[in-house]
Parts: structure tokens; C-alpha cells; sequence
């Protein structure tokens, strides 16, 4: 299933593209991915 996101940051961050924007809570954020992901 294809997620959607609001936000084009998060959408390419959670292609696993870098966002700079996110390097300093890089982990944080794939592990809230991966919890978003598992309930869809």
C-alpha cells in the first residue's frame, strides 16, 4: 500500500531519499515510519 503525506519533506524521507532537514532526528523519525506503516 502506497502512503501519502501532506508534507513533500516526509514524502521523499519516507522514499528514503536525505532530507536535510532531518539529519538530526534521522532515526527517530524511521522508527515513527515504520509504526505508521505497519498500522496502514
Amino acid at each position: 500500500m502506497s502512503q501519502k503525506y501532506k508534507d513533500k519533506r516526509t514524502a521523499k524521507f519516507a522514499a528514503g531519499d536525505l532530507v536535510k532537514e532531518f539529519q538530526s532526528f534521522e532515526r527517530q523519525a524511521y522508527k515513527r515510519l515504520e509504526v505508521l506503516e505497519a498500522l496502514a
